[in-house]
């Protein structure tokens, strides 16, 4: 059997059982995506976050530039600490 006759047809959706499976996955990464894109269902950041959050009002564009790297990747070293513990 190919892909195209894996995928359903217009009209159908997935098996339940494949629906299932699709829905845990989702529900498990939803929490580590939204915490590396920084969205609001983590609801606290670090105090480095912080901090670099505060600044950035005063920071020139360039290091605005860099204080974004730097939480994305603080966000990145929590996400991947968090996969670790499950």
């Amino acid at each position: 059997m190919n892909d195209a006759e894996k995928m359903p047809r217009e009209g159908e959706g997935l098996p339940d059982e494949e629906f299932s499976e699709l829905m845990q996955s989702i529900s498990t990464m939803a929490p580590l995506v939204r915490g590396l894109t920084g969205g609001k269902g983590g609801g606290k950041c670090s105090r480095r976050e912080g901090l670099l959050l505060a600044l950035k009002p005063y920071l020139s564009p360039a290091r605005c530039e860099v204080a974004d790297y730097l939480i994305r990747i603080g966000r990145l070293q929590e996400m991947l600490g968090n996969l670790r513990s499950l």
